[in-house]
This record gives structure tokens, sequence and C-alpha cells, in this order.
């Protein structure tokens, strides 16, 4: 009985330790994927904001434009 009990202490150990690595792996996979994610999720965020202010930028210039046709008309 002794015998088996150190052959199957090795095996369950060598297979825990190949499930850590396994786990280990898909932990950096997530990591790297979700990383990437965010710098894109940054990235687009960046362009927002420029897009926003291009707009605000040529709302004013349309409504300044409008109030000197205003003024031109009378």
């Amino acid at each position: 009985m002794s015998l088996e009990k150190d052959l199957t202490v090795p095996t369950k150990l060598k297979n825990t330790l190949q499930e850590n690595l396994r786990l280990r792996e898909e932990l950096m996979d997530a990591t790297n994927k979700q990383h990437q994610e965010m710098s894109r999720a940054i990235e687009l965020n960046a362009k927002n904001c420029k897009l926003k202010k291009q707009i605000y930028r040529a709302k004013k210039e349309v409504f300044i434009l409008q109030g000197k046709n205003v003024r031109n008309i009378q």
C-alpha cells in the first residue's frame, strides 16, 4: 500500500503542475487581450475627443458666419 501512495503522489503533483502551467498561460493570454482592448479603447477615446473639438469649432464657425450673413442682409 505504501508503494502505491508513493507512485500516486508524483503523478498527482505532475498533473497539478501541468494544470497550473495551462492556467497560467490562459491567464497571460486573457491579460494580453485585455491590455490590447484597453489600449484600443484609449486610442478611440482620444480620437473621439479630437472629433468633438473639431465639431465644436465647426459649429462655432457656422454660428459666426450666420451672424455675419444676418448683418450683411440688413
